[in-house]
């Protein structure tokens, strides 16, 4: 074997497997892919309402809020726009319809992966390896098991890159208006998208120079792009229609903000970063790669610096995309921060194709089937770690354990198949409530049991609150100035815990078992009920 890193040569692969197969061949295997993708995808996605974000998002496309109150920047409209259209459809929970859409979008993405690395290099194997260690990663599966605007994204952004590649190689402005239209719609989903953007304006810049982007195109893009973007410039019309400064809409664009919240400018523009950050990053590396293949985009990397691999322009927003993603992740001091390495791994995934095909290319027959083997052995790991992780014992960083909610499997096995966790919790927490209780709930709990009362109409004389007023959850009965007035009436008042985190702050001392504290907590089911404490009771 002659070829060097970056010069595959079809000869060395069967035609009808990994070879130059053509057109007919890239097309069966998209679709093979795809359908692999969607059975696994399905079979594994949510089948009710989930804990958490997803459970907001379920709850936000069935009221049909597109605006959200967390600022632009999480308002999402593009994702909830066809959202809440799948909620109008008569066809099985509502929730579940929300994570299989999830998983139709990460199906499309893995496809479209296999379908970027084939036709970079020509060689369906390795291609085959890049997609298998997207599609099995511990974070994208686990965002095509559940509702979240990821999936989406990355299906969208992953389009545009096999739109891009069109374009470079044809020259055709129709490619540059879809990719330029598609991209204002992703971004429009998720400001992460905008990265991309940079990019690809690099890419304009670099070909007008050269004489192969004329000004024509730049106008059809400009012009495609908005039109894509429109969802969030409708937004942003309605806030500076509202009296918003041009400065304060830019403002919550990029960094969010909105109903008392000050937005994440601080996280967004943080340049520091922990020591236990970066032990953190690479521990969450491992569990997305937790096999040698891996190691494989080191091989990438290598190869895309070879012309024969890819075009130039191509290899360098793959690789920028790769530091761009990567840095911006490590150092976003937000409480799930570790979520947003999920663009990273996508074009992490792209470079480990590029590798194993370079290996491939060298390697005996033999080695395909093994190295695929490899690439889904992660699904093995996720079955067997929440056991290994129990007996070890490991901290998984969750700061409290809520009934039907075994951290372990949940957090550390990416697939949700048949988990109705969060609706047992949800029925009993709403039934210890009844008749016409208040049942203090946080954010994780707190959209599971909106979505009970309003989808399914269950316990609906329960009043279900937040620890305040809230434009989205509702108004709070219960505060530290009314709770003595709605005890001595007799009404229940329950917590969804009793961890000092996670009750309002007026609650705080009961929840630490304080002496002295005026209230107590006691365990009434999946719930705690609030009690006066000693003379109080009185």
């Amino acid at each position: 074997m002659t070829a060097g890193l970056g010069e595959p040569t079809a000869h060395d692969f069967d035609a009808q497997s990994c070879g130059r197969d053509g057109a007919r061949g890239a097309l069966v295997g998209y679709l093979a892919v795809l359908a692999a993708c969607m059975i696994l995808y399905g079979l594994t996605a949510a089948p009710d309402v989930v804990w958490q974000d997803s459970g907001m998002a379920i709850l936000r496309a069935w009221r049909g809020d597109v605006a959200g109150w967390l600022g632009l920047a999480l308002s999402h409209p593009s994702y909830y726009l066809p959202a809440q259209l799948l909620m109008k459809l008569p066809l099985g929970e509502p929730a579940w319809r929300l994570n299989v859409f999830s998983a139709l979008c990460a199906a499309v993405a893995v496809a479209n992966c296999w379908l970027l690395i084939r036709r970079l290099t020509g060689v369906s194997a390795g291609a085959a390896v890049g997609a298998a260690a997207l599609a099995v990663s511990h974070t994208f599966w686990w965002h095509a098991a559940v509702a979240e605007v990821y999936a989406p994204a990355a299906a969208g952004m992953t389009t545009e890159w096999l739109l891009l590649l069109a374009y470079m190689r044809g020259g055709q402005g129709i490619w540059l208006a879809l990719l330029a239209m598609l991209n204002g719609w992703d971004v429009a989903n998720h400001m992460l998208c905008v990265f991309p953007t940079i990019g690809y304006i690099v890419i304009l810049i670099y070909r007008t120079r050269a004489g192969r982007c004329p000004i024509g195109h730049w106008l059809i893009a400009a012009l495609c792009w908005l039109v894509g973007f429109g969802p969030m410039l409708w937004l942003m019309v309605g806030q500076l229609w509202a009296g918003n400064s041009v400065a304060a809409v830019f403002r919550s664009l990029l960094f969010g903000g909105g109903s008392g919240r000050g937005g994440y400018g601080n996280a967004v523009l943080n340049l520091r970063v922990s020591g236990r950050g970066l032990i953190r990053s690479a521990e969450y590396l491992l569990l997305n790669f937790p096999t040698p293949i891996g190691l494989l985009a080191v091989a990438g990397l290598i190869t895309a610096r070879r012309r024969a691999a890819l075009p130039k322009a191509m290899r360098r927003l793959l690789t920028g995309l790769l530091i761009a993603f990567g840095l911006f992740a490590i150092r976003y001091n937000v409480p799930d921060w570790l979520v947003f390495f999920w663009p990273f791994y996508i074009v992490l995934s792209v470079f480990i194709g590029l590798g194993a095909t370079w290996f491939l290319l060298g390697a005996r027959r033999w080695w395909v089937p093994v190295t695929l083997c490899v690439a889904i052995a992660p699904a093995a790991v996720y079955a067997l770690l929440p056991g290994v992780a129990r007996n070890w014992p490991v901290s998984l960083g969750v700061g409290r354990s809520i009934p039907y909610r075994d951290g372990y499997r949940y957090f550390l096995q990416p697939w949700k198949t048949g988990y109705h966790g969060a609706r047992q919790f949800g029925v009993e927490a709403l039934t210890a409530a009844e008749p016409d209780g208040v049942l203090i709930a946080d954010s994780t709990i707190l959209p599971v049991l909106k979505y009970l009362q309003e989808v399914d109409g269950i316990s609906g004389h329960v009043t279900v609150q937040g620890f305040a007023d809230h434009c989205f959850y509702g108004p709070a009965v219960i505060t530290r100035q009314t709770i003595d007035s709605v005890l001595r009436s007799g009404r229940f008042v329950g917590v969804c815990s009793d961890h000092p985190t996670y009750v309002p702050d007026w609650l705080s001392e009961a929840a630490r078992r304080k002496p002295g504290a005026r209230f107590t907590l006691r365990r009434t089911g999946v719930i705690h009920q609030v009690t006066w404490t000693g003379a109080d009771a009185r």
